[in-house]
């Protein structure tokens, strides 16, 4: 990497089905492993659905392509694009496989549960020809707002009105 004015090979180890391990032949210049990239807003409602956008970009040599993601636990997950699946059982949202090289623009959306507090996080996958990449961009979201429990309102309860420079008694 960079402009040393030097080139040097860097060895890469790679790892079959059986756990064999091997090296790369040296004499590549760029490797294109793909790229699978997400963006949401950053923070959540607990019971306000939001999107989660996954852009995946395969290398132009792949036959296969499949995509998974995991969103928190408990979350419902709904609207998922191109025919992808939420898997009950894993908890993971599934695309694929694809059998081309297109790049996908991969949607969902998530809600929280109520109650849900604190930082939240997703982890996902990109397989292209069988090499996983992890999906990078935003996989974590914090608690934006709390809704207010059923019944309350600004224009109810003892918040109601204009109450400066007057004593209220609560009994």
């Amino acid at each position: 990497m960079g402009s040393c004015g030097s080139s040097s090979q860097v060895p890469v180890v790679v790892r079959d089905d059986d756990r064999r391990v091997g090296t790369l032949a040296s004499g590549f210049t760029n490797l294109d492993l793909g790229s699978a990239n997400a963006t949401m807003p950053i923070g959540y409602t607990p019971g306000v659905p939001l999107t989660v956008t996954i852009a995946v970009t395969p290398p132009a040599s792949v036959s296969a392509q499949a995509v998974e993601d995991t969103p928190p636990a408990g979350w419902t997950v709904t609207n998922i694009s191109h025919s992808g699946q939420f898997d009950n059982v894993n908890h993971k949202v599934k695309w694929g496989p694809f059998f081309d090289a297109d790049p996908r623009t991969l949607t969902y959306q998530v809600t929280a549960p109520m109650g849900t507090i604190g930082v939240q996080t997703f982890s996902g996958l990109a397989s292209f020809d069988g090499v996983d990449i992890p999906i990078t961009g935003a996989r974590s979201l914090t608690l934006a707002i709390v809704p207010a429990p059923a019944g309350i309102s600004p224009t109810s309860g003892p918040a109601a009105g204009n109450t400066a420079g007057r004593a209220r008694t609560f009994r």
